[in-house]
C-alpha cells in the first residue's frame, strides 16, 4: 500500500476497498468473504490514515502561514487583536497557501 498522499492514491485505496467489500458480498463460500472482508478492512485503515495524514499537514501548512503573516505584520505577544483581525489573518494565510 502506498502511503503518498495525494488525491488519485487515495482514490484509488477507496476503489480497492469498494472492490473487496463487493467481493466479499459476492463470496461464494465463508473463506473467500472472510478473505476479501480482511482485505477490504486492511484498505481502509490505510485510506484512513492518508487523510489523518492530510489533514495534518493541511493545518501545519496553515499554522505556518499565519505565523508567517504574524510575523510579517509586527505583531508579538504585547499587542492585544480581535477576534475580527485574527479571523482576518486566517483568512489572508489560507490565501497565500492557495496561491502557493
Amino acid at each position: 500500500m502506498s502511503k503518498t498522499n495525494n488525491p488519485s492514491s487515495l482514490r484509488q485505496q477507496l476503489e480497492t476497498t469498494l472492490d473487496f467489500i463487493s467481493r466479499a458480498a459476492l463470496g461464494h463460500d465463508i473463506g473467500h468473504c472472510v478473505h476479501f472482508a480482511n482485505k477490504a478492512e486492511a484498505e481502509l485503515r490505510c485510506a484512513i490514515d492518508a487523510l489523518a495524514a492530510v489533514k495534518k499537514q493541511e493545518r501545519d501548512d496553515l499554522i505556518a502561514v499565519f505565523n508567517q503573516h504574524i510575523e510579517t505584520s509586527g505583531l508579538d505577544d504585547d499587542c492585544l487583536v480581535t477576534v475580527l483581525e485574527c479571523r482576518e489573518a486566517l483568512k489572508h494565510a489560507a490565501e497565500l497557501r492557495e496561491a502557493k
